[in-house]
């Protein structure tokens, strides 16, 4: 699951880029308000204060078609966050690291802000809307300033992670289905799991024939603009009215469960959504 959601995160970014491209979308791009400073930071698997050494268009293939999208070398003065080479390469958005006019200068120094998931041949894109974060003059007052912001974030001491499903624990029914983005299921093969049955114990956790006997339970608590992002999906539209929404992903013998019934999405009291091949599926509670 996790890894077709990479992919799909990537190639949505090459699309994206493309669409810009096509469209001259360029004045129409926006971030979301709720997108602070942690909120990127905590996001990112790497966050690199490097200087740009050179910009060329580069020519991509996605999906059979070719198009030309901005690359930039860049020589590595600081990992904050993650590891990196001394040299390495990211692709700017059509639109400029967050200017809508002005991509990555040769010269300049910038601080990006990275997602591997999001990247196109191994190569990830700046993220436009780090544009508040992003520093050209090291000498200057507020990019000393935003250094020592982005410091405090990631020497903070991280929560230890949470654990537990007691909420979930019971027997579960299989009672709808949606695709809110790309699915690789049918609506018919969708349908066929109707009525499939999933239990929920501390020992163990079972989806129609799945077993897995020895369950650990790993829980993300997410915004709803942080769950978009992540399951593809509008909130709103699936019936989720709270502010934060858990999700629980399960672990047997210690390793990502890669089976159906392996990521629980806590929406009530009695429901519950599961997720596979990009289908969301409805659980209603049947006993505790």
């Amino acid at each position: 699951m996790c890894a077709e959601h990479g992919q799909v995160r990537a190639t949505a970014a090459v699309l994206f880029a493309v669409s810009l491209l096509n469209s001259g979308a360029l004045w129409a791009f926006q971030c979301p308000p709720d997108e602070t400073e942690e909120v990127l930071v905590a996001r990112a698997t790497q966050v690199l204060l490097v200087r740009i050494t050179a910009t060329e268009l580069v020519e991509v293939t996605e999906g059979g078609e070719r198009f030309e999208l901005p690359r930039s070398e860049y020589r590595l003065l600081e990992a904050l966050k993650g590891t990196a080479s001394d040299t390495g390469y990211v692709y700017d958005m059509p639109v400029g690291y967050g200017t809508g006019f002005v991509g990555l200068l040769p010269g300049v120094f910038y601080l990006l802000v990275l997602d591997q998931e999001n990247s196109h041949d191994g190569v990830p894109f700046v993220d436009p809307c780090a544009l508040p974060i992003a520093t050209a003059n090291l000498e200057g007052t507020q990019p000393r300033a935003i250094l020592k912001r982005i410091r405090s974030y990631l020497t903070a001491a991280p929560a230890p992670p949470a654990s537990g499903f007691a909420e979930g624990h019971g027997t579960w029914e299989v009672v709808g289905h949606s695709c809110p983005h790309i699915c690789a299921m049918s609506d018919e093969e969708a349908a066929s799991w109707l009525g499939k049955e999933a239990r929920i114990t501390a020992s163990q956790v079972s989806f129609a024939s799945e077993i897995c006997t020895s369950p650990a339970f790993s829980r993300t608590t997410r915004t709803p603009m942080e769950f978009f992002r992540y399951w593809r999906a509008d909130p709103a539209k699936l019936g989720i009215a709270q502010d934060t929404i858990v999700d629980v992903e399960v672990l047997c013998d210690g390793e990502p469960w890669t089976a159906p019934g392996s990521a629980f999405i806590i929406t009530g009291k009695d429901r519950l959504l599961t997720s596979w091949d990009g289908v969301l599926f409805e659980l209603s509670r049947r006993a505790p």
